[in-house]
């Protein structure tokens, strides 16, 4: 492999890549050719810098790795890796910083905000505070409605029933007056019953009578002639008080 162009003397400046000299490595980290050497004092002292010499290799192949590692050519390949590397990380750090100033700058809008959020949220609270409150209220005038309407149609209830009359049934020969019950039940005693019976007493004052029926008493003019045959309209009369008796009887 040809040597690196930039390997040259130290002293004279000849270059290596011309290979018509050999080349040495001083200690003190100072390259010269093989007549510059002649210059070191038998290898004591470095014409270049005036140091002292520990030692001095050739420049081949053969050289230890750490020595061999100044001169190696892929170092600049490494460089150049590192070096984009480098390039590559920087950029991202620039772009994190250049976010971190502009949320920096954007906080004091994000404080006020909060501080409009947090208002938000109590006078959110206080509305549903006043509509439980409000909610609590319907509830109660709703119960209170209630229970006052079915204490009225419980109160409407039992009037309606006290003051419905009560009818028995009653046994042959006695019957049960309907009355209306107040606050306490207060009852008639039995009332003979008395079966009814055409009991006709006649009053004569004139030419009327009366026909008393139970307790009814129903007046009508009596047509009767000479011979004691009374006219049809009397007898239509009787018909219609039997039916009314009749019909008394049935309600009964």
């Amino acid at each position: 492999m040809a040597p690196p162009i930039w390997i040259h003397c130290s002293l004279c400046y000849n270059r290596m890549v011309k290979k018509e000299r050999q080349f040495y490595h001083l200690s003190c980290r100072h390259t010269l050719c093989r007549p510059c050497m002649a210059k070191t004092k038998r290898g004591t002292v470095c014409p270049v810098c005036q140091s002292s010499l520990s030692r001095f290799i050739e420049l081949n192949n053969q050289m230890e790795r750490k020595d061999k590692m100044w001169y190696d050519p892929s170092a600049a390949k490494i460089y150049a890796i590192a070096c984009q590397t480098l390039i590559f990380q920087q950029k991202h750090r620039q772009h994190l910083i250049q976010r971190i100033i502009q949320m920096r700058s954007s906080l004091p809008r994000l404080n006020e905000l909060e501080s409009q959020l947090r208002e938000h949220v109590v006078q959110a609270q206080r509305r549903y505070e006043k509509l439980r409150s409000f909610r609590r209220t319907l509830q109660d005038n709703l119960r209170r409605s209630i229970s006052s309407s079915a204490n009225r149609s419980t109160t409407q209830q039992s009037i309606s029933f006290t003051n419905t009359p009560v009818v028995s049934m009653a046994t042959p020969g006695k019957v049960r007056v309907p009355i209306r019950r107040m606050s306490t039940e207060s009852t008639l005693g039995p009332i003979p019953y008395t079966p009814l019976r055409s009991t006709a007493t006649e009053s004569f004052n004139g030419s009327f009578g009366v026909q008393t029926f139970g307790s009814r008493k129903i007046m009508h003019r009596r047509f009767s002639d000479d011979s004691g045959i009374e006219s049809p309209c009397n007898s239509s009369f009787t018909g219609s008080a039997k039916r009314i008796i009749k019909n008394y009887r049935m309600k009964l």
